[in-house]
């Protein structure tokens, strides 16, 4: 039964390691840093819980395993017993340097059997597979080269953080339900305070339009660009105003009617 909730035990703690390690990765990728925060906290405390339980258990080996008697080595080396010992290695040899001899004579004999049963078979006949199992083996790794450069640029393309240039002419929608505890100020003023908080004010123009209940539109003019939308998704959602929390349901880009789209 212990060893039973033991061993539920390290499985939760690495079930625990693995998920909240997940979160950290998913919560950094969506800018998310407080909630990236919390799932690192866990991911380090179920660690050292996994660490600790494998350390125990180390321990417990070592402690409960009693320790053997402790006897004198080579006790059959003992002065009084020299008479017995050395006739006793003397035949030990003999016997040994017989048992040689036969395997000798044997392997003579039937050594030119073998030979003659594998005729024409040369050195390199012999080295053909080795060379075949080289080749493969420098093709796998070739492959898997290929395969992770290429994974390593998509994995570098999706995580990179570089600002694009503000889309003139465009302007970006956040859809936004807002969700207080114990309040009752207008949803418009609160979204102005996470657009205060999440959308920088140059070049970004920004305006709050209520939708109905919770939901508000927060847009920002010019198009702040694939990275810094989802920047302010990321903030938005993850910013700690008392009391309120935000939940971005859709984010939608549109050109602003009667504006040409221009780059500066």
């Amino acid at each position: 039964m212990r060893r039973g909730l033991a061993t539920l035990a390290r499985l939760g703690a690495v079930a625990l390691l693995v998920v909240s390690g997940g979160y950290v990765l998913l919560y950094l990728y969506r800018w998310e840093w407080n909630r990236a925060l919390i799932a690192g906290i866990f991911f380090l405390a179920a660690e050292i819980a996994v660490v600790a339980m494998a350390l125990a258990d180390r321990l417990s080996v070592r402690t409960a395993a009693p320790a053997p008697p402790v006897e004198p080595h080579f006790r059959w080396l003992e002065p009084d017993r020299f008479s017995v010992v050395v006739p006793a290695l003397l035949g030990e040899g003999i016997v040994l340097t017989v048992l040689a001899y036969v395997v000798e004579r044997v392997a003579r004999w039937t050594a030119p059997a073998a030979s003659a049963s594998l005729p024409g078979l040369a050195l390199d006949d012999a080295r053909l597979p080795r060379r075949g199992n080289h080749l493969l083996t420098v093709a796998a790794v070739a492959a898997a080269t290929v395969v992770l450069a290429v994974g390593l640029r998509e994995l570098a393309d999706v995580a990179q953080s570089r600002a694009d240039p503000p889309a003139w002419g465009q302007t970006t929608t956040f859809e936004v339900r807002i969700l207080q505890r114990r309040a009752d100020d207008p949803v418009e003023v609160v979204a102005e305070r996470f657009a205060t908080v999440c959308v920088p004010h140059d070049p970004y123009v920004t305006g709050v339009e209520r939708l109905d209940g919770e939901r508000v539109a927060l847009s920002v003019t010019p198009d702040p660009g694939r990275t810094d939308r989802r920047r302010i998704e990321g903030c938005v959602q993850d910013a700690l105003l008392d009391r309120v929390r935000a939940h971005v349901l859709s984010v939608t880009t549109a050109q602003v009617p009667g504006a040409s789209i221009e780059n500066s």
